[in-house]
């Protein structure tokens, strides 16, 4: 759960343990520390390459998080810094409005506040904000920026975001609901983009389950959460990386085990789980060795960048390595590895989240995006956590005491220690087949009947208040009716361990977020 940016034409922003923009995204856990044109120092300073003479630190910048830059350094380039306190500064001549204000400046300028990432395209910036809202600015000639005209002020164009990508003229959204949108790439309805990829100034639902993604001139590319990589559009030159020169307008499975991707102008990077990177397509058009299918050209990377012609990668070391086409251009050194920070809950759930996090019940890799929908192997680790902290024992011990034995081998899709344990409780059950679907949503139904039975784990038999009545108690199945009951039943001062989505109404279908799983088991611990 973490992320790196770059940029195809950019070295942007991001990291599912690494994510790459002109292209990619996923969790806000981390910040691109080292892209094609720009790297952090260990002293959080920015150093930038001007290829004339050895890197020159930019003095005016410390405190450096995270950083995006756009295409060559050359009239048109534009760099932004995201530092420790949320602000925004970027710099550059402003040909194309990309700095987001008036001027034109050499010197970096603050001009938002409260970003948790940005991303440079060819000729526009995204930005997302710690309330999950998107904002654009620069040239929209190709509909990048959705319906708006060019604009030098930053302008909101879209809420429920959880990371974005400028690509080189179109734009892409993954929301909090894990649904990538894409939109740009000139105009829908003259057909201005090749092979039906040509997404228009309206942003289009492409897929769920995504947690990375990337965009060429022509291709896209993105990782869902179950790590599989899937590509679509143009393919002449092998950039789809599935063995064939065929385009695809729909995506197309090419590789697992991913956890982020970044796509240059023809070609794409892949960054696996056990940190091996793997390349396909084509630079200046010409194949890269490999050509349509993955090549493994680097390991023991923890991020990775592309821009329009030119990829590196940051090595666990520190050392970043740079390719330009097949040639390994050179090796900088004593670049800082990427940090964690964290995202923030919604308003309404801050005091309980905060209470939560205080209290220790919530696992480190749930610490963030609190607005996404939980899975079920998330929600096996907070309740495991939750069992820990409330008994005092570890859960291994706790297993012994009620004579229950672990079987670690129960499932062929999940080999996680804890959803082992917290199925062998009864709290949780697997699909059928040696199945769990670990990555699968939760609905409110399913997270009452799991609450329920972690409650009586910890010996509470019968709630102690009495069951809400709900107006649509006919749409929950069966075998969550008793779940439902019990746990609306539950209560800690004035607050019930799950109320219903409105006055009368329970919503057994819909989706459960992390923060509120993170709150009611909060408030259940405080019941037990």
């Amino acid at each position: 759960m973490k992320r790196l940016l770059c940029g195809t034409l950019a070295a942007c922003s991001m990291l599912a343990t690494a994510q790459a923009a002109d292209c990619a995204f996923a969790n806000r856990q981390t910040r691109t520390m080292a892209g094609c044109l720009m790297y952090i120092n260990q002293d959080d300073t920015v150093r930038i390459p001007n290829y004339i003479s050895p890197f020159d630190t930019v003095d005016d910048i410390s405190g450096a998080m995270s950083i995006a830059t756009t295409d060559e350094p050359s009239y048109m380039a534009a760099y932004a810094v995201i530092l420790k306190d949320g602000s925004l500064l970027t710099w550059s001549n402003n040909e194309y409005y990309q700095l987001g204000r008036s001027d034109s400046t050499a010197y970096p300028q603050k001009i938002l506040s409260d970003i948790v990432s940005v991303s440079c395209g060819t000729v526009h910036m995204l930005a997302v904000k710690t309330d999950n809202t998107l904002w654009g600015w620069g040239d929209n000639s190709s509909n990048q920026l959705s319906n708006l005209y060019n604009t030098q002020t930053p302008t909101l164009l879209m809420t429920d975001v959880q990371d974005a990508v400028a690509c080189s003229i179109s734009s892409m959204a993954i929301k909090t609901d894990g649904s990538l949108w894409i939109w740009g790439n000139g105009n829908k309805n003259y057909g201005e983009a090749p092979d039906g990829v040509c997404y228009g100034s309206t942003p289009t639902k492409v897929m769920d389950h995504v947690i990375a993604a990337s965009g060429g001139d022509t291709f896209f590319v993105a990782v869902k959460d179950d790590y599989t990589l899937w590509s679509w559009g143009d393919n002449n030159l092998g950039q789809l990386g599935n063995g064939t020169y065929n385009s695809s307008v729909t995506p197309v499975q090419i590789m697992s085990n991913v956890k982020s991707v970044c796509a240059g102008k023809d070609f794409a990077l892949a960054l696996t789980n056990n940190g091996d990177v793997y390349r396909w397509g084509a630079v200046n058009g010409h194949e890269v060795e490999g050509g349509n299918l993955p090549r493994k050209i680097a390991d023991h990377v923890v991020s990775i960048s592309a821009e329009y012609l030119r990829c590196s990668a940051l090595k666990s070391d520190g050392t970043v390595l740079r390719w330009d086409g097949d040639e390994l251009i050179d090796n900088v050194e004593n670049i800082k590895l990427p940090e964690r920070i964290y995202g923030k809950p919604s308003t309404w759930a801050q005091a309980e989240v905060n209470e939560a996090l205080n209290l220790q019940l919530v696992p480190d890799n749930l610490a963030d995006k609190y607005q996404q929908s939980i899975t079920r192997q998330e929600f096996c680790h907070l309740a495991v956590n939750m069992l820990e902290q409330k008994t005092g024992k570890n859960i291994l011990a706790l297993t012994q005491e009620q004579n229950v034995s672990v079987n670690y081998n129960a499932f062929s899709d999940c080999d996680d220690a804890d959803v082992a344990v917290i199925n062998a409780l009864g709290i949780v059950n697997g699909y059928g087949n040696g199945k769990f679907g670990p990555n699968n949503r939760i609905t409110r139904e399913q997270a009452a009947t799991m609450l329920m039975k972690t409650a009586k784990v910890l010996g509470l038999i019968v709630p102690n208040s009495t069951s809400i009545t709900f107006n649509d108690m006919s749409h929950v199945s069966n075998w969550a009716k008793e779940g439902v009951q019990f746990i609306t039943a539950c209560q800690t001062g004035n607050a019930r361990v799950m109320n219903g989505t409105s006055s009368g109404v329970f919503t057994p279908k819909g989706n459960y977020s992390r923060e509120q799983a993170i709150i009611t088991f909060k408030r259940l611990y405080h019941v037990c």
